[in-house]
């Protein structure tokens, strides 16, 4: 659903009659004309065997994890500092690995690789892939269980010798390997975007040092913990969701619908809907346990960290939601150049920046909140209710962002006060923002008063189901309504 509704490109066509071209050469003559690409029918059929194939390619790394390499186990035993001698008992414990990796694949991968084919396809319509509701899926995901159990068995054994041989001093490194060995075995694809992101990876990816911070890493390791158990919760209470309405679908027959009576369709219809809220909530212990940690980590880390983090967890699940951070981080950027900032006003807008940050982070959290209880309302029943809850949904995310938007203002006017005068270009774009801002928030207003009026009026068709009908279709009624009964 859009949360601010844009522009609506209009374009106009024309044509006019060309004036007749002189007869060109014999077609034998004719000179070849070199057209860059492929034909547009081309290129699209490239491109959904190209989704085809990718939408397989993660289908099989969900279903069928890999196997710890010996490159693997050389780096992580490098990581772990093992010392020279005991990198000498490597092969070792890859040939152990080896040998309990064959026996599962043997024994259970080979049964899910063969029942592959017939448990899913490629939808041509939505480029997805969908399950086949048959015996063999069944099949299938029970399978699959089985090879999760024995693939974390496996690893253990791995993981048990890599502590054995690994300087004590860096078990902290043992354990965010480990962790992320677990969340590529327990991959399953997230419902809300950016549930299933690792905060621990988000500080290595932005080079983030917490081990010298007070406190920090105590916090990691709770973080870790819960992020385990939780990755593992949500993978195997998933898997049993999918097997329900895998063995639901199964004994269903095709046009189910219009062959079961009322009250059995009615049975179905509920049990059918009790899973797709359960499917949609698998991933809310995530997002609760990263908007949690978000918040402690953003007190301990320093200013700058801190908002680096905010900013990239923000940007990896709802970006749209924080547009107005991006346009606030580009201004700051063109403003401090034209306007020729010294170290000294430099300094000041990065103070300004950062407690607006800090303010702006609980409503931020809040957006996404309200973002994720638009996938929870697809599950609703009945099209009014539904209807109803989204547009409240959307309405509340225009109001918080209007309201982030007052605070972002604060900001642009501080920096403001930093311009000289006569830096035209530098006050220019604090103009542009300003009436990019007002042309915002009157879209979002006027949005805002729409969806206003058709919830009341969606409450005042549900008073009185009779209010939607036309004057005349209501002139009709209470016509026939006022005829006597014919005896």
């Amino acid at each position: 659903m859009p949360i601010i509704p844009s522009a609506v490109a209009c374009l106009v066509l024309a044509s006019a009659a060309a004036p007749q071209a002189p007869p060109g050469p014999p077609a034998e003559e004719a000179p070849r004309i070199d057209r860059p690409g492929e034909p547009p029918a081309m290129e699209e059929s490239e491109r959904r065997e190209r989704a085809r194939r990718d939408a397989l390619e993660q289908l099989r790394r969900e279903c069928l994890p890999e196997p710890i390499t010996e490159e693997d186990l050389r780096a992580f035993a490098e990581e772990v500092g093992a010392s020279e001698e005991s990198k000498a008992l490597l092969p070792r414990i890859a040939e152990n690995y080896r040998r309990a990796w064959a026996d599962l694949d043997r024994r259970i991968a080979s049964e899910i690789r063969g029942r592959l084919e017939a448990s899913y396809r490629f939808d041509e319509r939505t480029e997805r892939i969908a399950a086949v509701p048959t015996p063999e899926l069944l099949e299938l995901l029970a399978a699959r269980s089985r090879l999760v159990d024995a693939v974390v068995e496996a690893d253990a054994a791995v993981f048990r010798e890599l502590e054995a041989i690994g300087d004590p001093l860096r078990r902290t490194l043992l354990a965010d390997i480990r962790h992320e060995r677990l969340q590529r075995v327990f991959r399953r694809r997230e419902v809300l975007p950016g549930a299933t992101l690792d905060l621990i990876d988000l500080l290595a990816d932005l080079e983030i040092d917490a081990s010298a911070r007070m406190g920090m890493l105590e916090a990691i390791e709770r973080y870790r913990r819960d992020h385990q158990r939780l990755i593992e919760a949500r993978f195997r209470e998933g898997l049993a969701i999918d097997a329900e309405e895998a063995a639901l679908r199964t004994n269903l027959l095709p046009a189910w619908e219009l062959l079961a009576a009322p009250a059995e369709r009615a049975e179905i219809e509920a049990e059918r809907r009790d899973l797709a809220r359960r499917a949609a909530e698998l991933d809310v212990p995530l997002r609760a346990l990263l908007r949690d940690a978000l918040v402690a980590w953003r007190r301990i880390l320093p200013d700058e960290e801190g908002r680096r983090l905010q900013e990239a967890y923000q940007r990896l699940t709802y970006p749209e939601l924080f547009r107005d951070e991006v346009r606030l981080a580009a201004l700051v950027e063109r403003v401090s150049k034209a306007a020729a900032f010294d170290e000294a006003k430099i300094a000041a807008v990065g103070l300004s920046i950062d407690r607006a940050s800090r303010e702006l982070q609980r409503p931020g959290l809040l957006l996404m909140e309200l973002a994720d209880s638009l996938v929870a309302v697809e599950a609703l029943p009945d099209p009014a209710d539904r209807a109803e809850a989204e547009m409240l949904l959307e309405s509340r995310i225009l109001e918080v962002l209007d309201r982030r938007r007052d605070r972002i203002d604060a900001a642009v006017r501080e920096v403001a006060t930093l311009v000289p005068g006569e830096r035209v270009e530098a006050t220019a774009a604090i103009a542009e923002f300003t009436e990019t801002d007002a042309s915002l928030r009157r879209a979002a207003g006027f949005r805002r008063a729409a969806l206003g009026r058709s919830i009341a009026a969606l409450r005042e068709l549900a008073r009185n189901p009779r209010a939607s009908e036309e004057p005349q279709q209501r002139d009709e009624r209470e016509q026939r309504d006022a005829e006597p009964a014919v005896p």
